[in-house]
């Protein structure tokens, strides 16, 4: 009798404990908000491809996390996820530059999440040793249509400034590059060398550097669409996540090569 008193105290003790738990996953779970952002391939900075989705994206998870909410990514053409952010379709969209535009129909984070640095990628068989944008008017350029480049690159290339011929994207671009319709390509350095590994053989590999100079900086923000009731808010507690993970050194982390990937990372859908 005491035996069977004993176990029935025991089982009665699991069984509350597991209820517990439990309810206490189910409580927690209830206070985890969702975000959806749109996102783009980028590798390897951004991709669906790529581990958390690419270091931005980890970030960018790593900030919201802090907060509670779970990043839900959707993997769009540039322009497209852009415009699914914009009418509130999606509730932001990462990673841009601020035009006037998109400042007037999204919350723009305060910090940028990343600064790009663009260098001209040309043949090696072309010498391009010039210091400014404003010299490489004899040579043509070849942009990626709908892409915002910063350093006023863009600004003369919409004043005619420059030599520009335009493609859908930058892989088109360097396969231009090797063909002698262009001379120069300006992308994101760490972009363009994962586009040459992954997309060229060894032998066109072998035909292109890059200058050292001009470089452009742009910085890169999240875009929260103003169509969206909470994004305001949401924008604030991003801030302030996002200013801890610079301010405590991690975010430095991130970005060093070779750095580990912490698991923090958000879900994704395709379109």
């Amino acid at each position: 009798m005491i035996y069977n008193e004993n176990m029935n105290r025991r089982l009665w003790r699991t069984t509350t404990l597991i209820l517990m738990m439990t309810l206490v996953s189910i409580v927690s779970a209830a206070d985890r908000q969702v975000i959806n952002l749109t996102n783009g391939e980028w590798a390897p900075l951004l991709s669906e491809k790529a581990p958390n989705y690419g270091v931005l994206s980890e970030i960018v998870s790593k900030a919201f996390a802090l907060e509670n909410i779970d990043v839900h990514y959707g993997f769009y053409p540039w322009m497209r996820g852009l415009d699914l952010a914009r009418a509130g379709e999606w509730d932001g969209t990462l990673a841009w530059s601020i035009t006037d535009d998109r400042a007037r129909d999204f919350y723009i984070s305060k910090e940028p999440i990343y600064t790009t640095v663009s260098v001209f990628f040309h043949r090696k068989s072309l010498t391009v040793n010039e210091e400014s944008l404003s010299e490489l008017k004899k040579y043509r350029i070849g942009l990626s249509r709908g892409y915002h480049y910063g350093g006023g690159l863009d600004e003369m290339a919409a004043n005619k400034q420059l030599n520009i011929e335009y493609a859908k994207d930058d892989l088109l671009n360097f396969k231009k590059l090797l063909a002698g319709r262009v001379d120069l390509v300006p992308i994101e350095v760490k972009v363009g060398l994962a586009i040459i590994k992954q997309h060229l053989t060894e032998k066109e590999q072998a035909q292109i550097v890059y200058a050292t100079s001009p470089v452009i900086a742009n910085s890169i923000y999240l875009l929260l669409s103003k169509k969206v009731s909470r994004n305001k808010q949401l924008m604030e507690r991003f801030d302030r996540s996002l200013k801890q993970l610079i301010d405590n050194g991690e975010y430095q982390e991130y970005l060093l090569p070779g750095a580990a990937f912490t698991g923090i990372t958000g879900s994704s859908s395709k379109p």
